[in-house]
């Protein structure tokens, strides 16, 4: 059964778990190993390059996850986003070569895969694996994304990293903004502290399971015929505290209100940093925002004390929006969820009672 796909523009793509092995320094004499394996297409599907391992000989397949890509059949571009290469007939057939407006400009990682040294070879040769960047805090509708390929170089040292680059994936901005009034509070429907009001959902962000997930994870390959992941932005009024007065003088209280911070399925939200996921930290601050600007909500790590005076007879309501952040596997499965409170949302709400 072919692996579910998803559509990003004018590019197709999904993960693979399965390799075709093509090469390792059995018997080389390296003081390194590497094993080399191109990925298995899938219908139109193909890699971008091939796979480098930096170890001795194990069967991949299973044990990883890599990307393939191929046009969308619904695109209406004249240029097709990927294309077979030129000039490389026994290369025509296994990888894609991406159109050159589908890629970032990208890194490669601090040490080489492999390296030559000890096979008293001819030549010198290194193998680099290509990265994603870091983005910037505010993020882009331009998503980096792994391809998990690799690159040689005829010496020991890093090559010119104008040689590194990886696929971007369009994410657009597609945010509702949540206009609900404060809900209305009457003395027959005085609400219960937990209580939540006009819940809607703001946006969502579906992303490979690698944006999220080192390639290596098993929960994303024990699930890679559904390799994506969505993530989730839902916001709503939520009830911090009732109190009713039924006494004919009023008093005074205070109510602590604690903003958390979490990180869990492979997204982390911070103050200083919003929403991201953890893979080669990529922003979603842009998608997550609704402004055409990429400022983004602040996530603060702090609690606030709210000082106020219920009146006599009366009932007073602390409402303040509550946002979800939810991962849901491309199954509808759900990941996990993250509950925050905003800070800068806190509202009173009541009514008089009668006396």
């Amino acid at each position: 059964m072919s692996n579910q796909t998803w559509d990003y523009g004018d590019l197709r793509v999904t993960l693979t778990s399965t390799y075709v092995w093509n090469w390792d320094d059995g018997g080389s004499g390296a003081k390194k190993s590497i094993m080399i394996w191109t990925l298995e297409a899938q219908g139109d599907l193909r890699p971008l390059g091939s796979v480098g391992i930096g170890s001795r000989f194990y069967e991949l397949g299973g044990q990883r996850d890599s990307l393939l890509v191929g046009n969308n059949p619904n695109s209406t571009s004249s240029r097709p986003a990927v294309a077979s290469p030129t000039g490389w007939t026994q290369l025509l057939s296994t990888i894609w070569c991406l159109r050159d407006d589908l890629v970032k400009d990208a890194t490669f990682e601090e040490y080489d895969i492999w390296n030559d040294h000890g096979s008293d070879g001819d030549w010198d040769i290194s193998c680099w694996r290509v990265v994603p960047q870091p983005m910037g805090t505010d993020g882009s509708e331009h998503i980096p994304i792994l391809a998990d390929t690799f690159r040689y170089n005829g010496t020991y040292d890093r090559p010119d990293l104008s040689l590194a680059v990886v696929p971007i994936l369009d994410l657009p901005k597609e945010f509702d903004r949540f206009k609900s009034p404060l809900p209305q509070v009457t003395p027959t429907t005085i609400p219960s502290k937990g209580d939540i009001f006009d819940q809607i959902e703001q946006c969502r962000a579906t992303l490979p399971f690698i944006a999220f997930f080192d390639p290596t994870t098993r929960r994303a390959l024990d699930s890679i015929e559904n390799p994506f992941c969505t993530i989730i932005r839902s916001i709503a009024w939520g009830v911090e505290g009732v109190w009713v007065n039924d006494a004919d003088g009023e008093f005074d209280r205070t109510e602590t209100i604690k903003y958390g911070v979490s990180k869990d399925f492979g997204v982390e939200i911070t103050a200083e940093a919003g929403i991201k996921a953890l893979s080669f930290s990529v922003s979603l601050n842009y998608q997550f925002t609704y402004s055409t600007s990429s400022t983004y909500t602040k996530y603060s790590e702090k609690q606030v004390d709210e000082k106020f005076t219920v009146p006599a007879h009366a009932a007073t309501v602390l409402f303040s929006k509550h946002v979800w952040i939810k991962g849901m596997r491309s199954d509808g499965s759900e990941l996990s969820r993250i509950g925050i409170s905003a800070n800068d949302d806190v509202r009173f709400g009541g009514c008089d009672l009668p006396h």
